[in-house]
């Protein structure tokens, strides 16, 4: 079998759906130590409950009568791109937003504490969802580029996920600083 995406973020109650290929006639979901009979079967997906109450991090992989896939995981916070208030880069004082999915904690009441860090600081949220992020950049953080790491504080997965690298860079101007004469282009006062 071989699976090339999971749906999540999930938490116990909710349903798996795995798309990929080759599930066999009875495939298995071996899962946080359960091991489930796929539900709802087509060419390319596979659908089994998400096992237990609490939301977590899970590793699992799909096992049939011809052998078993590559593992998934399920709940990983996953960064599609980042965003700072200077566009490309963020300012000192400034913003950097995060997008993707599985960022925060998507379960109610969960005691996982959301995390950013910007090269070894960490930094102050704004605003967590399960799709972004908003950190504030300290005003004396020097121009550079950094690795962005980030935790949705889950139990079963690692401290902190690569989310990539990111510039920190003075403000750059909005508005040319060029003053340009129209008379001395042509233009004649009182005209």
């Amino acid at each position: 079998p071989v699976v090339t995406w999971a749906s999540y973020p999930v938490v116990g109650g909710d349903h798996v759906l795995l798309h990929g290929a080759d599930w066999g006639a009875r495939p298995r979901v071996q899962i946080g130590g359960a091991s489930l009979e796929g539900g709802a079967l087509s060419d390319t997906g596979l659908v089994f409950p998400f096992p237990g109450g609490e939301e977590r991090i899970l590793e699992g992989r799909v096992e049939n009568e011809r052998g078993r896939s590559e593992p998934f995981a399920l709940n990983v916070p996953t960064v599609w791109w980042l965003q700072g208030d200077g566009g490309d880069s963020s300012t000192p004082g400034g913003r950097l937003r995060i997008f993707g999915r599985s960022l925060a904690a998507y379960g109610k009441g969960t005691a996982a504490r959301t995390r950013v860090w910007l090269g070894e600081r960490e930094l102050e949220l704004v605003q967590t969802d399960v799709w972004s992020l908003d950190a504030r950049v300290p005003a004396d953080c020097p121009s550079g580029t950094y690795p962005v790491r980030v935790s949705n504080g889950l139990k079963g997965g690692r401290e902190r996920y690569d989310a990539g690298t990111w510039r920190v860079a003075p403000p750059r101007a909005v508005w040319k600083s060029d003053v340009f004469d129209v008379t001395d282009f042509g233009a004649e006062e009182n005209d």
